[in-house]
């Protein structure tokens, strides 16, 4: 039987550093209950506010490789949890910013990102 823990969080908005400590806490709570899988919101990372926001988001945005990649991965491989979790992503080539959902599977590099049709600037 598969163990799936789905978090409720409630973000900060604009607040990554301090949403991203929330997030690994729940990381730990989910090991600890021998969850395999753990499910966080939309724009977990940053909170959802694209109007209050505005081109903030650029900077609160990610790539592969940065500290939301890297934290997830870490704790993916270190807790041998598949974690999924709604971030900004950042299109290195286009500097378009999505709303999308990663998925980090243990000992593995970000498998997928599944991010919405249109962007959130323009």
């Amino acid at each position: 039987m598969i163990k799936v823990t789905i978090a409720q969080t409630d973000a900060i908005l604009g607040d990554k550093d301090g949403n991203l400590r929330c997030l690994e806490n729940f990381c730990y709570k989910a090991k600890e209950n021998n969850a395999q899988i753990i499910c966080f919101p939309e724009l977990a990372t940053t909170g959802y506010s694209p109007s209050i926001l505005g081109e903030q988001y650029y900077s609160l945005s990610k790539t592969e490789n940065e500290q939301t990649d890297k934290l997830f991965s870490q704790l993916s491989s270190k807790f041998n949890l598949v974690i999924i979790c709604g971030f900004i992503e950042r299109d290195d080539t286009t500097g378009k910013i999505y709303n999308s959902a990663g998925i980090w599977i243990p000992n593995k590099k970000l498998i997928s990102c599944i991010s919405e049709n249109a962007s959130i600037s323009s």
